[in-house]
């Protein structure tokens, strides 16, 4: 479970708490998808590793490695994604 005030608070500046909520989940929306990718942002930022980030979303090794390798692409191509990212990593 995402437990990790920081991380949590960094998210609520960009994201309702029903998106928040469905971090965990298996939700496919594209905005929870962001979501998850920007929490897996602020965990790797904060020097969590891969185990404990695949423990805190609920996913699996290699989905953390393609939401690291997504973030990248996102932000620099995807301008919604870009804004939200800022409002949360930035902010």
């Amino acid at each position: 479970m995402l437990n990790n005030v920081e991380t949590i608070n960094k998210l609520r500046r960009a994201f309702d708490e029903s998106v928040i909520s469905q971090v965990c989940s298996g939700a496919r929306k594209t905005i929870v998808q962001y979501c998850r990718l920007l929490a897996a942002e602020c965990c790797r930022r904060n020097g969590e590793t891969n185990a404990e980030i695949c423990n805190k979303l609920h996913r699996n090794r290699t989905t953390v490695i393609y939401y690291e390798n997504n973030f990248r692409k996102e932000y620099e191509y995807n301008k919604e994604f870009r804004n939200l990212a800022d409002k949360v990593l930035k902010g």
